[in-house]
């Protein structure tokens, strides 16, 4: 085989004298000219860093389609924390603003700033992200993901609200938030308690709102298919979509096949998405993320870790293959922050570093066919010899009686998956962990369709780099659609009951909140964009267009 140097430099002169047809890989993602791609595809793999693409290589036993890209690190420190949470990691993402742990797509409290961190946003004050900021500019905008539509991360594109954990309060913004495709789980925030959806294959699945809406009609309403399953997503022509394939959030992929055989995996749903989105002319804007990667973290389990990253390894695949031959698009994958902190070696590792094999840290992982959590759903038997039996059966690991009186004693402080990863991982794997929770570190970003910076990045560079690609302005975006109404002497009265509730009462227009119209004597007239209370601080913001409403 050749020596490694003269490959790496004859691959350099084979890249260096491409034909100028694709210029856009040709040049450094932060040289290239505003507007510079039609198309930009963001994806996240919720909860990693490199340590994960390194293990995921092993054990598929090649080269990943990140592999294939161009790298840097990113830093991921919140405005509050060293340690960021992904509500504030997406928020930095999608608005290019620090903000606050929980905070979605509003500026950081004081009270509690990072030393040394210099705001760059008002209080509790909406921001807008990139997604919106490409809506405003005629592109088609989208939403991929694994996890609830309204969980953190996909949320910080698109809601406006300092607490992540109001997912039904985020699911009237998401519906109200003009994007064209929306696959994920989470259908059950788009019912009332008390109500039911039949699926398309007879599942019922129970509603959980509060309020006592039901947006299924809104959703008709508004022009959107509401579909259920693998089928119904590969039968659409055309959009607007909501995708929603589980009440809930989504399987882990390795559980997938058998536990949910009619929800379509995350490469088969960039895919439609890139089908549907496309068809617009002026381009697009879609984020997908793998959000469970994130979850086989927190619960230090390497079978849903890693069967997550590599199924959004393929779907980054499916993304590059749609760039190559499209011309114009931009790829930018990056982990949000990482989870677990994995690591391949450990102090207990029975195998000396120095003579580490590719059997000792990949065979132990090839036999692990279903998730930590899939293995306690599926205990039938919850005794010790069921739990040795199934766990022997899923992991191919015989646990032993130290070993089950171990995992009982942790199983109540850190709950089943962490507890039963937790032993396996020390004493049968070559995997260690430093966490159930988030790190600090830095993370890599991946770029295709450009020659990825030469200097470690902060996240929110990376908006404002998506935002420059496509030809947009961040700050722009959030002057007009979202104006302070106090600034311009406008006052309000809330109203906190009745249709199109809670709303803005301003004499004869009401601005109903996280939604995109306004109520001109009972008349609704769209705006570009939604109404939005900070209630920390009493500010209302509404898009420029409701002021000309109100004669501002």
């Amino acid at each position: 085989m050749q020596p490694l140097l003269p490959r790496l430099v004859a691959a350099w002169l084979v890249l260096a004298c491409l034909p100028a047809a694709s210029p856009a890989a040709q040049l450094p993602l932060d040289h290239c000219a505003p507007g510079h791609f039609r198309n930009v595809v963001l994806m996240i793999p919720d909860g990693c860093d490199a340590e994960l693409q390194t293990l995921a290589r092993w054990v598929r036993g090649g080269r990943l389609a990140l592999d294939e890209l161009g790298s840097t690190a990113v830093t991921t420190h919140m405005a509050n924390s060293l340690i960021t949470e992904s509500a504030a990691a997406a928020t930095a993402i999608a608005t290019g603003h620090k903000s606050t742990g929980g905070f979605l797509g509003v500026g950081p409290r004081r009270e509690d700033l990072l030393e040394g961190l210099a705001p760059t946003a008002e209080a509790y004050a909406p921001l807008a992200s990139v997604l919106e900021a490409a809506r405003l500019a005629g592109k088609a905008t989208g939403l991929a993901v694994t996890s609830a539509v309204t969980h953190a991360t996909p949320a910080g594109f698109y809601a406006h609200i300092p607490e992540r954990g109001r997912q039904d309060q985020i699911m009237v913004q998401l519906l109200h938030a003009k994007l064209d495709v929306v696959f994920g789980g989470g259908l059950e925030h788009l019912l009332p308690e008390g109500a039911s959806h039949e699926s398309s294959w007879g599942a019922a699945w129970q509603g959980r709102r509060r309020d006592g809406q039901d947006l299924r009609a809104a959703l008709r309403e508004r022009g959107y298919a509401l579909v259920d399953s693998r089928e119904g997503m590969q039968a659409l022509r055309t959009g607007p979509v909501f995708g929603l394939f589980a009440a809930g959030a989504l399987q882990p992929d390795l559980d997938r096949a058998a536990l949910a055989p009619r929800e379509p995996g995350l490469a088969e749903c960039v895919a439609k998405a890139l089908e549907l989105l496309s068809q617009d002319e002026d381009g697009f804007l879609l984020v997908v993320e793998a959000s469970q990667v994130d979850w086989g973290g927190h619960a230090n389990d390497p079978a849903h870790m890693l069967g997550d990253f590599l199924a959004f390894d393929e779907a980054v695949r499916v993304a590059c293959d749609f760039a190559e031959a499209d011309g114009s698009t931009l790829v930018l994958a990056f982990p949000d922050h990482n989870t677990g902190g994995l690591r391949i070696g450990h102090d207990r590792f029975p195998v000396s570093t120095s003579k580490t094999k590719v059997a000792d840290v990949v065979e132990p992982l090839r036999r692990m066919r279903w998730t930590a959590g899939a293995i306690e759903g599926g205990l039938a038997d919850t005794t010790r010899a069921g739990l040795r039996s199934r766990v022997q059966e899923a992991w191919g690991v015989e646990l032993l009686d130290a070993q089950l009186d171990e995992i009982g004693e942790r199983r109540p402080r850190e709950g089943f998956a962490r507890a039963l990863s937790a032993v396996v991982c020390r004493d049968h794997t070559a995997l260690g962990w430093t966490s159930g929770g988030h790190t600090g570190g830095t993370v890599p970003l991946w770029v295709h369709g450009a020659i990825a910076p030469q200097r470690t990045l902060d996240n929110t560079e990376l908006a404002q780099l998506a935002a420059r690609a496509l030809g947009v302005d961040l700050a722009a975006a959030t002057r007009e659609l979202f104006v302070p109404l106090a600034d311009h002497g406008l006052e309000w009265t809330l109203r906190e009951e009745g249709p199109d509730a809670p709303a803005l009462v301003l004499d004869r227009v009401e601005l109903p909140l996280g939604r995109d119209y306004a109520l001109v004597e009972g008349r609704r007239v769209p705006l570009p964009g939604l109404t939005i209370l900070a209630r920390h601080t009493g500010r209302a913001y509404a898009p420029r267009e409701a002021l000309e409403l109100l004669g501002r």
